[in-house]
C-alpha cells in the first residue's frame, strides 16, 4: 500500500469513529444541563467532556438545504460566525462532500494562537443537514504542510458536528444542535471565556450566516473522474470562489474514457444574485490549451433530484473535451466565479453574457469513486428518524439508541505523557493555574516598572544589569537588558525554552531534568547547580510556562514544593540543599525585524551566589 493510501485509510477512520460517535450521542441519555447566560441563546448541556447546545428558531424564510450545504463547504465564512476563528484555509478536497481544513484560532494574549488540522464530512436529505468535523490523526507519512509549526499550538478537536434539522409540515421552526468537544490545550484556562459563553452565541450566529451570506456561495457540486480538484478556496470580501482543477489525459486503451460527465466540473449558484465567471486553461502543449469548452447553464436542477423551489439553484456545468492520450499533457484550468453587476439570475462568462435556460440539464449518474463511501449515513438517518423536542426547560428529549451510546465514551481528551491530567481534580488543576497566574502577574508587574525604578549596577559589552529600587529590604531583584541583531524571536525561545541548555550558557548549572508535563504550556523541571567550596551542590523544583505570540514571548518559571499538586516532585539528595526560586524569567520582544529585545529577570536566592548574582547575569546574556 502506498503511503497516500494508508494516509487516507487513516483519515476514512478517524472520520469513521467520529460519525458513530455522533450516532450515539445523537439518541444517547444522561445529559446535564450547564447554567450559561446566554440571553435565551437555546440550550446547553454536557455530558462527559462532550458539550450539545440546541435551540429553535421560528422565522418566515429560513435558509435551505443547498445554503446549509454552501455554508459548510465554504469553510471560510467561519470567520464570521465565530469569534475564536483568525483563518480558515481549505488545505484538500476529497471529494464533494469531504475536505481537509485548516483553523487557526485568536485566543488573545497570553494564551499562544492555536490551530487544529480537521476533516469534515457534510451529508444531508431533503430536510436534514450534519456537518462532521475531527481532528487528522498524525501519522509519518503526512506531508510536510499538515505538520505544527510555531507560533500555532496544535488543538485537537474530537468532534465537531452541526446538525441542521429544516421546518418540516409538523413542524415550522429549524431546530440547530451542535456537538463539541475541542481540546484546546488549556486555553480557556488563560481567559475569561468558556465553552458555556462561547457556544451557546454560535448557534444564532451560523443561522445568521446562512440567511444573509449563504446565497453569495457558490457550490461545487460534483466533478468528473476524468477531473481532479487541485485547490479550493472562497474569498468572503468579494464573494468569489476560486477552483483549479485538472483534466487528465485519456488512456491509451480507452478504458474509462466513455460515459457522460467524464470531463466536466458542476456548480450550484444562488438565483437572487448576478454572477461572472472567469475560466482560463493552460497545459505544456499549446494545442491541449485551446482545446475548446463549453458551459451549460439550468435554472433546474437535475432530474430525479429533491429541490426546494423556493431556494432552487442554477446548475453551471463546464464541459470539456478529451485530451488525447499521446498529449502527453494535462490541462490546467482556473474557475473564478463571483457576484457580478446586472440583472439577478443572470451570468457572464469571461466577460460576456452567457443563457441561462429553463430546461433541465441531463442528470448525471452517481458516481462510486468517492471517500470512505457511506460515513455519515447511519448518524443522517438517525437524526431524521429521532428529531427530538424540546420542553419548557429547554432539555431535549429524543429516541434512544443504546446500540451506540458505548460510543460516547470513547471520547476522551489527549493528556501528554506523565502524570496524566486527568489524575488531577478540578481543585487542584485550578490551584495550579492560580499560582501560575500570580507568578505571572508578578513578572509583567516587574518588566512594567519604569526605569527610574532601577538602579543602574553595571553595563558590560552591550549588557546592563540594574536592581529595583524597593523600600523594602528584603525584596531584590536584578534585571539584565541586552539587544540582539541577527536573530529571531523563535530562535531566542528556543534556546530558552530548552531547559537543559541552560548548562551551555549558565556556566554554574549542573543538570536539568523534566519532572513532569503539566500541560500544553507548563512543565515541572530539577535544576542542579554545582558545589565550590565552601557551597554545597545545590536544586531546585521549579514550573516553568511560555506565554508565546508571533512578535513576543515571556518564559517564566519559580519554585514550587506542593506535592499535593505535583506528587513527582522528587526529594532532595544529600549533600544537596534545596533552594527556592522566587521568580526567573526572559522576556523577548521584537523591536525591529533585525532587532530583538531579551530582559532577564533574576532574584539573589538563585543559587547564583558562588560569583554573584549581577556577574552571573552578565555572563549568561554575553554567552548568547
Amino acid at each position: 500500500m502506498s503511503d497516500g493510501a494508508r494516509l487516507h485509510e487513516l483519515w476514512a477512520s478517524a472520520l469513521s469513529d467520529a460519525a458513530n460517535t455522533l450516532k450515539g450521542l445523537v439518541g444517547s441519555s444522561g445529559w446535564v444541563r450547564v447554567s450559561s447566560s446566554n440571553g435565551g441563546n437555546g440550550s446547553l448541556h454536557k455530558k462527559g467532556n462532550v458539550f450539545r447546545a440546541v435551540i429553535e428558531i421560528d422565522e418566515g424564510t429560513c435558509p435551505g438545504v443547498d445554503e446549509w450545504r454552501a455554508l459548510f463547504s465554504s469553510p471560510e465564512l467561519r470567520k464570521e460566525w465565530d469569534v475564536m476563528t483568525d483563518k480558515v484555509q481549505v488545505l484538500e478536497v476529497l471529494d464533494p462532500a469531504t475536505r481537509v481544513v485548516k483553523t487557526d484560532y485568536a485566543l488573545g494574549w497570553p494564551a499562544n494562537p492555536r490551530d487544529a488540522i480537521t476533516i469534515s464530512r457534510t451529508v444531508h436529505d431533503a430536510s436534514t443537514i450534519i456537518d462532521i468535523s475531527t481532528s487528522l490523526p498524525r501519522s509519518p507519512d503526512e506531508p510536510a504542510y499538515l505538520r505544527p509549526s510555531p507560533p500555532y499550538v496544535r488543538s485537537h478537536v474530537h468532534l465537531q458536528a452541526w446538525c441542521v434539522q429544516l421546518p418540516t409540515p409538523t413542524s415550522s421552526k429549524t431546530r440547530i444542535t451542535l456537538f463539541w468537544q475541542h481540546d484546546l490545550r488549556n486555553a480557556f484556562t488563560l481567559s475569561s471565556s468558556s465553552p458555556s459563553t462561547t457556544l451557546p452565541i454560535l448557534l444564532p450566529a451560523i443561522y445568521s450566516v446562512a440567511c444573509e451570506r449563504a446565497t453569495r456561495a457558490p457550490l461545487l457540486q460534483r466533478w468528473g473522474p476524468r477531473s481532479v480538484i487541485d485547490a479550493v478556496s472562497y474569498d468572503t470580501g468579494r464573494a468569489a470562489l476560486r477552483i483549479d482543477y485538472t483534466i487528465l489525459p485519456d488512456e491509451e486503451h480507452g478504458e474509462g474514457n466513455s460515459g457522460a460527465g467524464q470531463r466536466e466540473v458542476e456548480l450550484r449558484i444562488s438565483p437572487v444574485h448576478a454572477w461572472e465567471a472567469q475560466i482560463s486553461t493552460r497545459a505544456a502543449s499549446e494545442a491541449v490549451s485551446n482545446l475548446p469548452w463549453t458551459v451549460n447553464a439550468s435554472r433546474s436542477g437535475p432530474g430525479g433530484e429533491i429541490i426546494n423551489q423556493d431556494a432552487d439553484r442554477t446548475v453551471m456545468r463546464i464541459v470539456h473535451p478529451p485530451v488525447p492520450a499521446n498529449s502527453a499533457s494535462s490541462l490546467k484550468v482556473k474557475l473564478v466565479i463571483e457576484l457580478g453587476g446586472g440583472s439577478k439570475g443572470t451570468l457572464r462568462i469571461n466577460g460576456a453574457p452567457h443563457a441561462v435556460s429553463s430546461a433541465r440539464l441531463a442528470p448525471r449518474p452517481v458516481l462510486e469513486a468517492g471517500f470512505a463511501l457511506g460515513v455519515g449515513a447511519d448518524a443522517l438517518s438517525n437524526i431524521s428518524s429521532s428529531p427530538g423536542q424540546v420542553n419548557g426547560s429547554g432539555s431535549v428529549t429524543s429516541t434512544p439508541a443504546p446500540s451506540t451510546q458505548s460510543r460516547a465514551a470513547s471520547i476522551t481528551s489527549t493528556v501528554p505523557s506523565g502524570l496524566a491530567t486527568s489524575t488531577r481534580t478540578a481543585a487542584a488543576q485550578k490551584s495550579i493555574q492560580t499560582l501560575i497566574r500570580r507568578s505571572y502577574t508578578y513578572f509583567t508587574a516587574l518588566l512594567q516598572e519604569p526605569d527610574i525604578k532601577w538602579r543602574p549596577l553595571l553595563e558590560s559589552r552591550g549588557v546592563t544589569v540594574t536592581q529595583l529600587d524597593s523600600i523594602d529590604p528584603t525584596l531584590v531583584v536584578y534585571r539584565a537588558e541586552a539587544t540582539f541583531v541577527g536573530v529571531g524571536v523563535w530562535d531566542l525561545l528556543g534556546v530558552l525554552g530548552c531547559e537543559p541548555a541552560r548548562v551551555i550558557w549558565e556556566k554554574n548549572i549542573e543538570d536539568a531534568r523534566l519532572v513532569e508535563d503539566v500541560s500544553e504550556l507548563s512543565e515541572l523541571w530539577k535544576v542542579g547547580w554545582k558545589a565550590a567550596w565552601p557551597v554545597n551542590p545545590r536544586d531546585a523544583i521549579v514550573l516553568k510556562t511560555s506565554y508565546k505570540s508571533p512578535t513576543a514571548a515571556h518564559v517564566f518559571s519559580f519554585s514550587t514544593s506542593d506535592l499535593n499538586l505535583f506528587p513527582l516532585i522528587p526529594s532532595a539528595e544529600l549533600p544537596t540543599i534545596r533552594t527556592h526560586v522566587d521568580l526567573h524569567g526572559f522576556a523577548i520582544e521584537a523591536l525591529h525585524p533585525q532587532l530583538r529585545y531579551l530582559p532577564c529577570l533574576s532574584n539573589p536566592l538563585l543559587p547564583t551566589l558562588l560569583r554573584g548574582p549581577v556577574e552571573d547575569l552578565v555572563e549568561c546574556l554575553l554567552l548568547w
